[in-house]
């Protein structure tokens, strides 16, 4: 099985902990459905590094580079350091178990029907990485979830010199997101994700710099806010900061992806032209149709399983003007990109609108049955390659060990 189970990660973590001193492995808050939140604390180390896995429930790398985290975690151990790397394996815990661990019933193809159904991911306020406490000129934040403020509290006590919130793509042309003073690296990190997944051809997030190609930088909330503001974008924000906002460590957000494209994308490079604008105002009109039947109105109403809808909702103006935008830009190949990526979205959303509420229609079966005529499965990466990857991103960022 390519990926460890939520109680797999438990057990390794706990195990990990008694087989090694100076060791802990201990509850450091709630959820708020009252599941615990795990930190795995390991001393004797040559830096502060806080790992957080699950940032969003439905990306689980780190259930596929934990033991090789922990491998390196005892390779860089030294007398007298007095450093101390800190683990959260599983950040958003209740997000992770709403996923249902679609992750884990996969060995080398991801059923898309499966996927579908199981796949979870709220709207940014429902974020446990999106809502840490944050004032910009006129725009404040100050209501942390309950998983945010058990990583603050980490943050505050430990001040960790690095951060490494641990996320993932899901299709090939990975990228990374780095800090100010980390981006010497990024020659070097471009050059693995050039290797891993294949070189980026456009900038992901348009208001941050490039370092490199596919690197970076954080994509600050003051940015994003500054962006908006200056070319009119009317889109909502009653979320926080992310992590990288709160702490003061040097942050690396790493996006490997963990599937591959099932065909090649160029195939469907004219349907996306013809059909993807319509898609789109037919996914928001059915949104829209959804939530007036069930007489929802207002964002701080809205159940955690459909907040993600909701925000796509609520945005839904904007962002139609940017998706015909976007596609009359791209060439071929981004186009039927876009087509499978947006195919995969609507049915998700409107199937989270099912799963929330049984007695609306079956409205996600039209967009997946589009999507399952081009792709019934999605094949898994080469995930032992995505996982030296990974340990090869860390290592090039942390500092030479000194025997």
């Amino acid at each position: 099985m390519p990926f460890l189970t939520l109680s797999e990660m438990d057990e390794f973590c706990r195990r990990f902990a008694q087989e090694n001193p100076r060791t802990s492995y201990r509850v450091t808050g709630y959820s708020r459905l009252g599941n615990p939140i795990h930190l795995l604390s390991i001393a004797g180390m040559p830096e502060s590094a806080l790992f957080l896995g699950f940032p969003h429930p439905g990306e689980p790398l780190m259930s596929l580079v934990l033991p090789s985290l922990l491998e390196m975690a005892k390779a860089r151990r030294q007398s007298g350091a007095r450093g101390v790397w800190l683990l959260v394996p599983i950040w958003d815990v209740d997000g992770a178990r709403w996923n249902g661990e679609w992750w884990t019933a996969a060995t080398s193809l991801v059923d898309v029907g499966f996927f579908v159904s199981h796949f979870f991911r709220p709207g940014p306020r429902w974020q446990v990485e999106w809502t840490f406490p944050i004032h910009y000129n006129t725009y404040e934040f100050a209501e942390p979830l309950l998983e945010t403020q058990a990583v603050m509290t980490i943050m505050d006590r430990y001040h960790p010199e690095f951060l490494f919130s641990v996320h993932n793509a899901l299709f090939p042309e990975g990228y990374i997101l780095l800090h100010d003073k980390l981006a010497s690296h990024a020659p070097r990190l471009s050059q693995l994700i050039a290797a891993h997944s294949g070189t980026r051809a456009y900038n992901p997030i348009p208001y941050v710099r490039q370092w490199a190609p596919s690197v970076y930088g954080l994509p600050h909330l003051s940015r994003e806010l500054d962006f908006f503001r200056e070319h009119k974008i009317p889109v909502p924000i009653d979320y926080g900061g992310a992590s990288f906002d709160y702490s003061h460590a040097q942050s690396v957000v790493a996006e490997l992806p963990i599937l591959k494209w099932p065909l090649n994308p160029c195939m469907w490079a004219d349907r996306a032209a013809q059909r993807l604008p319509s898609l789109w105002r037919q996914f928001y009109e059915t949104l829209e149709m959804a939530f007036r039947m069930v007489g929802l109105k207002k964002s701080g109403e809205v159940p955690r399983l459909v907040s993600n809808p909701y925000y796509f909702l609520e945005r839904s103006q904007s962002d139609v003007a940017l998706n015909e935008s976007r596609l009359a830009k791209a060439d071929p190949l981004q186009q039927g990109k876009d087509y499978i990526e947006s195919l995969l979205t609507m049915a998700i959303h409107l199937m989270l609108l099912k799963r929330q509420y049984p007695h609306l229609p079956p409205s996600h079966q039209p967009f997946l049955e589009e999507l399952l005529s081009i792709a019934p499965h999605f094949p898994l990466a080469d995930l032992e390659e995505t996982q030296r990857c990974y340990m090869d991103i860390v290592q090039t960022v942390l500092p030479r060990r000194q025997d």
